[in-house]
């Protein structure tokens, strides 16, 4: 992290101290701040001036800001300018205040963030109504939130005063592209990160400065966090077999003389035990797969993550799954064995996605245990899910996110 300081507030401690305005910079810059920002007009007569003084100090010019009124005023131009003098002065950043609302459009705006139900109608009023219920639920409350941003988003494309800010920056932006997004033809340089990464760099960044400097402020539990977030990510099939170990712990053979040895030939009169698995463990060992076989799913990715199913419910000793396919309609294959699953299943459905039947059918299974946790498999291109407090995964193509937040892990195919 940065620091930077408005050149207003310099000027007011100069007049207020009654010092130079190079030794306030200079203390600024003791105190550890590296920029200032400054107002467009304020680079005006005797900018060069004020830019020497600055970089002298030891400081730099981190943003130029100006006040617009793109709602009432052909400003363009002038907000031309200002991209280019902050190029001029070396600032990496510029502020643009595109203008204030009249009372009546903060008002409706104002309806729209508070009084949803106003821009929403009838409806709207409905479920504000439901909401104020004593025992209103959790998904009320949620689709309260839903409308509120819904109003917002409605009133922003809809407004006159912003579609005209909107228009002009978006002008301003052609104007300023070889400033703001590199030259012509970056993207294709593949000289940049995606966002998470970028997060996870300046994150690590601000610890490496934190330690270095001797500081003890932060909670050894947030260093953890940092440390295991710059770590690489971990491929979804470890993770997959991780959510494995911690469901089916090893099994423990047990002796018993009901069935004897085959080493008892050998000392025919010495009775020798066999070791057996407990039927009772070796039945309890199951977990539901339920599958999107709608037809956006990919059958690469489909055959990889069934593979990986079948390779880890093997190697910990869980003997059958209970399968369940779903398209629009749930198709229940019952118990399957783990090493027929990858080469026996047929994929049936090829209609939309609708996998709540699905998990309602397991849900009432009889033959299904409660503790049972289960894997959905899907493109993310479904309906809302209620598990019904079942412990739960999610397996879904890299890239794609599902439509609600998921209360289980969720892992990326890849």
């Amino acid at each position: 992290m940065k620091l930077s300081v408005f050149y207003d507030h310099i000027t007011q401690a100069v007049q207020q101290e009654g010092r130079k305005l190079s030794e306030l910079l200079e203390a600024c810059r003791s105190f550890g701040i590296e920029g200032v920002e400054i107002n467009c007009t304020q680079l005006g007569e005797g900018g060069a001036e004020l830019c020497r003084e600055i970089k002298e100090a030891g400081l730099k010019i981190s943003c130029v800001y100006e006040h617009y009124d793109f709602i009432h005023r052909e400003e363009l131009d002038r907000a031309k300018a200002h991209v280019d003098l902050a190029a001029e002065v070396g600032a990496q950043k510029v502020l643009i205040v595109p203008g204030f609302l009249e009372k009546a459009q903060a008002d409706t705006l104002w309806d729209c963030c508070w009084k949803p139900e106003r821009a929403c109608g009838s409806a709207g009023e409905k479920t504000i109504e439901s909401c104020r219920k004593q025992n209103r639920k959790a998904d009320e409350a949620a689709e309260y939130i839903k409308m509120n941003y819904m109003a917002v988003a409605h009133w922003m494309e809809n407004s006159e005063a912003i579609c005209k800010i909107k228009e002009t920056l978006r002008e301003l932006v052609k104007h300023g592209r070889d400033i703001l997004f590199g030259p012509p033809g970056w993207q294709d340089s593949r000289d940049f990160v995606d966002l998470d990464a970028w997060c996870r760099g300046a994150i690590q960044r601000g610890l490496d400065f934190h330690q270095v400097h001797g500081r003890g402020y932060l909670p050894e539990g947030l260093v953890e966090e940092i440390r295991a977030l710059s770590q690489p990510p971990i491929p979804w099939d470890v993770e997959l077999a991780q959510w494995f170990d911690e469901r089916f712990e090893p099994l423990e053979k047990r002796r018993t003389y009901a069935r004897l040895s085959r080493r008892q030939s050998a000392t025919p009169d010495i009775p020798r035990p066999s070791y057996r698995y407990e039927e009772e463990a070796q039945a309890g060992r199951t977990f539901g797969v339920l599958l999107d076989t709608s037809g956006s799913m990919d059958r690469g990715l489909l055959a990889a993550a069934l593979g990986a199913i079948a390779s880890y419910s093997a190697a910990r000793d869980v003997k059958r799954l209970r399968v369940v396919f779903c398209d629009a309609v749930p198709y229940d294959q019952g118990y399957m064995e783990a090493a027929d699953i990858a080469g026996s299943v047929r994929v049936r459905g090829r209609g939309g996605t609708v996998l709540q039947p699905g998990v309602e059918l397991l849900e009432q299974a009889k033959d299904f245990p409660r503790e049972a946790p289960l894997l959905i498999i899907t493109d993310c291109e479904c309906d809302r899910l209620n598990l019904f407090g079942r412990d739960h995964a999610f397996l879904v193509p890299k890239g794609r996110s599902l439509p609600f937040p998921a209360k289980g892990p969720v892992f990326y195919l890849e």
